[in-house]
């Protein structure tokens, strides 16, 4: 044991530190997704904090993070908790979302993870998140579709064919309602602004 009270994984002081530090974030973050946290902010969460660590080289200074990022987490499931008007029926609808994205999803998949009918589960995900499943599903694959225009060099087919848009045509319109140009034309500030 070392004075920090972690196994040892490095000689290296640091770096030992650094390791545990994401096993932490791992654990951390699988946690908070079984418990409710979006996916994609459980994930993003872990990101940000493994970025943060990467600058540090100072035991201190990975020891002030990590309770920071511990405290984060803590905050964050807190508000979720407090605040949040889903059920588990809906969380469980939006991390088989998460998990499927890239899939053509039908009503009865939604409805078949959190085990309820399409049409109670239509009507609850609408009451307690005020959009509709579809417009939900709408808006994460635009969001995939805004990271893949950014950070792949994927041709326009190519990223319709992954994200399941029937037609080109069909994802060519949808992202022209959201960023209100074609995918050839939308500068980057605009996709992240």
């Amino acid at each position: 044991m070392n004075p920090h009270g972690v196994g040892v994984l490095s000689l290296d002081p640091v770096t030992n530190l650094k390791y545990h530090f994401v096993v932490t974030t791992t654990i951390i973050t699988r946690v908070c997704r079984q418990y409710g946290m979006e996916p994609e902010q459980a994930f993003r969460l872990n990101d940000f904090y493994i970025r943060k660590l990467n600058g540090l080289h100072i035991e201190q200074d990975v020891c002030r993070l990590h309770d920071k990022m511990v405290i984060d987490y803590a905050e964050k499931m807190r508000k979720h908790h407090r605040g949040s008007s889903n059920s588990w029926h809906i969380n469980a609808c939006k991390a088989y979302i998460y998990s499927h994205i890239k899939e053509r999803i039908t009503v009865e998949d939604r409805a078949n993870a959190p085990g309820v009918s399409p049409s109670y589960l239509s009507r609850l995900f609408k009451k307690k998140t005020g959009v509709s499943v579809g417009a939900y599903i709408h808006s994460r694959r635009i969001d995939m579709v805004k990271n893949l225009l950014r950070f792949s060099n994927d041709s326009m087919i190519d990223i319709a064919d992954r994200l399941a848009f029937s037609l080109q045509c069909h994802f060519i319109q949808q992202l022209r309602e959201v960023v209100g140009m074609t995918p050839k034309k939308v500068p980057i500030h605009i996709l992240y602004g």
